[in-house]
This record gives C-alpha cells, structure tokens and sequence, in this order.
C-alpha cells in the first residue's frame, strides 16, 4: 500500500508497523464511529463514476485469471452462487484469505466471518460452529484451506454432536500456499509447505463420523454443495484445485 494514508476504525487502539502511514484513528463501537463518518460533509476527488467502476471491473478481472484448470476463484465463485444472499460464510487464514476478501460479495450485514488480517490459522471451522449456534435460521457455510482444516478437522465432532448443518469446503491444492508464495517470492528454495503428497486421491469416507466427498470441477461443487446445504448435520466437500494463479491474485 505504500505511503497511503489510512485511518484505522476499530474497538481497540491500533497496533500496527511504523512504516504505515495511519494518519487517524477512532477507537470504540465500530457501528457508532461509521454513523458519524456518514453525518460528515463528504469529501471531493477527482474519481468519476466511470473511472471507479472501470476500477471496479479491472480488479475483479485480475482476481480470476483465465485457466483451463479447476482454481480457487471459481471454486469461490459457484460457492457465493450457490450460497442463498442472506448465508453466512466463515473463513480462514491463508492464501484463500485474501482471494475470499477481495472476491466475496456479502449481500447482508454480519453474514461475512473472518479474523483480522495476518492472524493465526484456525478460525474458519470453530467460527462456522459458533455462526450456526447463534443464527440457526440462517445457512452457514464454511470455506477454508487444507492447510487450516488439518489444524482443526477434530472441531467436527462438535458440529456432528450439535446436529449443525454446515457444509464445510475445503480448498485443496496439496500446499500452504500463502507460506509457498512468500518463499517463491523472495527466491527461497520451497521449504515445509506441502500439506499432501501429489498422488492423494480422494478423501476418506467420513471425518469424525461426518461425511466427505471429494470434487474436482465445477459441476461437482455445485452439485455436492446443494445437497450440503439441505443435509441434517455437517457435510465435508474437497475441492481439489489448482492453485497457481495465487501467484497473480495474493499480494503478500
């Protein structure tokens, strides 16, 4: 982001590099501090409505690089297509983070879960349980890496003993991508982040007693998702995928 000034809006005090240029901060019920920036006289730029959405498009362009192969953005794609607009997704750390970020489109307020940037791994499943528990009503779904689901692939025994109708796609391209594209990046020999052998072929029956299926395009997605989203308990999608467009798409 280089020296753009930012103005942090958050429930705690920023903690963040002196390199950043944080130019405000405002500090305390996030919902209240909006409603006083809407009050304010808006400010001029020199961006005209054709200019941003011009914008608009070319950045949603750049996030899903043409491919032959079955890749996480249209993996995310079908997943919001298929998900209903009032739906709640929850979702992890890694390189999916910053394609579900800037790729997702949430049509409802609170119905979009993740941890804030550079946090730990293992967020996306417990936060889906959590979301389920406390919005019964609403359809939730669960999207997440396998790097993270490895991590907490034990949390579907609470979701299976809860009854929870989750269905939990699980983006698996053998890596931990956001650690490969940094090491790519700074020409580093590719060291301790690969998740699965390359000959791994398909997932094992059930986790926990929880369901699995495996998929590898898109028709397969949509199709098991669908009937995740009507089951009566959690349901574990793999959708195998290749990720090699995170090379364009993840800035790290």
């Amino acid at each position: 982001i280089g020296n753009t000034p930012l103005l942090s809006i958050d429930i705690e005090d920023p903690d963040i590099a002196e390199s950043v240029n944080l130019v405000g901060t405002m500090t305390g019920n996030i919902t209240t501090s909006l409603e006083y920036l809407l009050q304010q006289r808006k400010a001029q730029n020199k961006w005209t409505n054709e200019e941003l959405a011009t914008h608009v498009s070319d950045f949603n362009k750049a996030l899903r690089p043409p491919s032959k192969n079955f890749t996480p953005h249209r993996a995310i794609d079908i997943v919001r297509e298929t998900v209903p607009k009032n739906g709640i997704i929850s979702y992890d750390v890694g390189a999916h983070t910053h394609q579900i970020a800037s790729q997702w489109k949430a049509h409802d307020p609170k119905t979009c879960h993740v941890t804030n940037g550079w946090s730990s791994m293992g967020i996306g499943l417990p936060g889906a349980i959590a979301a389920k528990i406390a919005r019964p009503d609403l359809p939730v779904i669960c999207l997440i890496g396998d790097g993270c689901f490895q991590m907490t692939v034990g949390e579907l025994a609470t979701a299976r003993r809860q009854g929870l109708a989750i269905p939990v796609v699980v983006l698996d391209d053998r890596w931990l991508s956001l650690i490969q594209i940094k090491q790519e990046k700074r020409q580093y020999a590719q060291y301790g982040s690969q998740v699965e052998m390359d000959h791994y072929e398909a997932p094992p029956a059930h986790y926990f007693g929880v369901p699995a299926v495996g998929v590898r395009d898109e028709a397969g997605l949509k199709e098991e998702l669908e009937k995740a989203l009507k089951a009566d308990g959690p349901t574990i999608i793999e959708a195998v995928v290749d990720a090699s467009h995170y090379l364009e798409t993840v800035f790290d």
